[in-house]
């Protein structure tokens, strides 16, 4: 009995670490980015990190994604990544016709995405 009461202890403190640690890492990688842009506003990777950051983070935070991925955009258009993770953050929200137009945009200029982008349009379709 003690074992188990040791070990749950130790369950419930490796846990609160993990998430307390992700939080810190996640306000930190913003944090950062968000510096790197003050210093130069041009700086498509940071707006790039605080995209994924924010699609990755939990609870998911899809408008910040949108936001920076927007803005990365700006810098350089023909980055399939972005318009990826643009199709993710508009699902997110629930506006599939945005998220499926940025999934077409981002197979037709990297057409290695397409059975990435494949699977995700056959699953939306099955809903």
């Amino acid at each position: 009995m003690k074992f188990v009461k040791l070990f749950l202890i130790s369950l419930l403190i490796m846990t609160i670490a993990f998430y307390t640690g992700r939080e810190f890492y996640y306000n930190y990688t913003i944090s950062k980015n968000e510096t790197l842009i003050q210093e130069n506003p041009d700086n498509v990777q940071a707006y790039s990190d605080i995209a994924w950051s924010a699609l990755y983070k939990f609870p998911k935070n899809p408008d910040l994604a949108i936001k920076n991925f927007n803005n990365a955009l700006k810098i350089d258009p023909e980055k399939a990544d972005f318009y990826f993770g643009l199709g993710l953050a508009y699902l997110n929200k629930n506006q599939t016709n945005s998220a499926i137009e940025n999934f077409n945009k981002a197979k037709e200029i990297n057409p290695d995405y397409s059975k990435k982008v494949n699977n995700i349009l056959k699953t939306i379709n099955k809903k």
